[in-house]
């Protein structure tokens, strides 16, 4: 009998960032590394052109050397992103308060690889939940 594919059924789209970039609505799914000595900016696409269930993650693949990674909401979404961020370390969370913000931070000195943000959307708002290693490897604001 033949496995028909599964070996294959679990397998990310993995994109490796280094600059600056705008996230596609075909990225949905993707799992983006970012490996980087110097500071860059991910701009995601607007949520309701995104669509409910459009989802992707964002890994720390090499720590930020010398600014912050950066990943933002489009200026036509404003501040519509909810979440948390948890950690190992005491300390180490952050949230939304329950009020949308537009950026999330993976910090300079304190993110580390393997540090990640799961974002989604239902249309009109993003959803993100974030693990961190140290208390600010990343941050809402």
């Amino acid at each position: 009998m033949s496995k028909l594919g599964r070996y294959s059924a679990q397998r990310r789209k993995v994109q490796t960032l280094t600059e600056t970039y705008t996230v596609t609505v075909a990225d949905c799914g993707t799992e983006f590394l970012l490996n980087s000595a110097t500071e860059f900016v991910t701009t995601l696409p607007n949520a309701s052109d995104a669509g409910q269930g459009w989802w992707a993650r964002f890994t720390v693949k090499a720590a930020p050397g010398s600014a912050d990674y950066t990943v933002v909401a489009t200026a036509g979404d404003g501040d519509n992103i909810h979440g948390c961020v948890f950690g190992a370390e005491a300390g180490a969370c952050d949230s939304t308060t329950g009020s949308g913000t537009d950026v999330i931070t993976f910090h300079d000195g304190k993110a580390k690889q393997g540090d990640f943000c799961e974002i989604w959307t239902d249309g009109t708002d993003w959803y993100a939940m974030a693990m961190a290693t140290e208390a600010d490897g990343i941050t809402y604001s």
